[in-house]
């Protein structure tokens, strides 16, 4: 009984571990099955993902389209055959513009000469100045209308929506005064949205600053009216040393009153008024 014992004991021992070297290799293999799988899996993920990056750098980049009136209709910058540079309304209002000189700074090979007097000013084109005590050399256009008033182009700008700097000689379509081009101003048009603003700035040398204005509909869907007015006053930044330090070199005083009318009766026909004091 103890020989068949051990001889039993003996011959079951390899079929023991046989079994355990079986079970250890399906195992290894089922692993390494799992392990191909997964990396087959995360590089098709991989590759998708650099599919949608490339498909997305791929799309062109939109560019905004801006719409200028300086030939007197609305067509794309683009398509101007002359040198314009249009500020939109966000870059007005990035700037915080606020006078003629606000803008004229914002615009290449264009400057202003506010030396003589206060209410002459001189706008510089390419290198063509106006005359002092004279017409400006530059038409001047707010929306659709001309002024030839030195003295109304450097004042408070309210409502802006678009300006446009016009360079180079523009007599062919705004007549003798465009010698040096033109600087068209569009502000907002009154609608059926009730709108209200003002602002309000002091600084030293009595320098103060009120502005407002409110625009809605007098007749819904057909009569509309805005209404705007500033007030500037300033002792000025210079002193006259021979008048033991008088204040009337730069002292300044001025306001301006803008009221405009659209009557819209039908998609036909369209009147629009605009009256400016100051």
């Amino acid at each position: 009984m103890n020989i068949f014992f051990r001889r039993e004991f003996i011959i079951r021992l390899p079929m023991l571990g046989l079994f355990a070297l079986l079970m250890s290799s399906t195992a290894l293999a089922q692993s390494a099955t799992d392990d191909q799988e997964q990396a087959a899996d995360s590089q098709q993920q991989d590759q998708t993902t650099q599919s949608d990056q490339a498909a997305t750098s791929a799309k062109p980049t939109e560019i905004e389209e801006i719409v200028v009136t300086a030939r007197r209709r609305e067509e794309k910058l683009q398509d101007v055959p002359g040198t314009v540079t249009a500020l939109t309304e966000v870059n007005l209002l990035d700037a915080g513009v606020e006078r003629a000189a606000d803008f004229i700074a914002m615009t290449p090979g264009v400057s202003m000469v506010d030396a003589a007097e206060v209410g002459d000013t001189q706008v510089n084109i390419r290198g063509i100045n106006g005359a002092r005590d004279a017409e400006n050399s530059f038409a001047y256009i707010v929306d659709g209308i001309l002024l030839s008033n030195p003295a109304a182009f450097n004042r408070e700008y309210q409502n802006l929506r678009q300006i446009e700097v016009f360079k180079g000689p523009q007599g062919a379509i705004y007549g003798r005064n465009a010698a040096s081009g033109a600087i068209i101003v569009t502000t907002a048009k009154p609608s059926n949205d009730f709108e209200f603003s003002g602002k309000t700035s002091f600084a030293e040398d009595s320098t103060n600053t009120v502005a407002m204005s409110v625009s809605g509909p007098l007749i819904e869907d057909e009569l509309f009216a805005n209404l705007s007015s500033s007030f500037r006053e300033s002792d000025g930044f210079f002193r006259n040393s021979f008048q033991k330090d008088d204040r009337t070199v730069d002292t300044f005083h001025g306001f301006d009153i803008s009221s405009r009318v659209v009557w819209e009766p039908d998609d036909k026909f369209s009147l629009d008024t605009k009256i400016h004091f100051g």
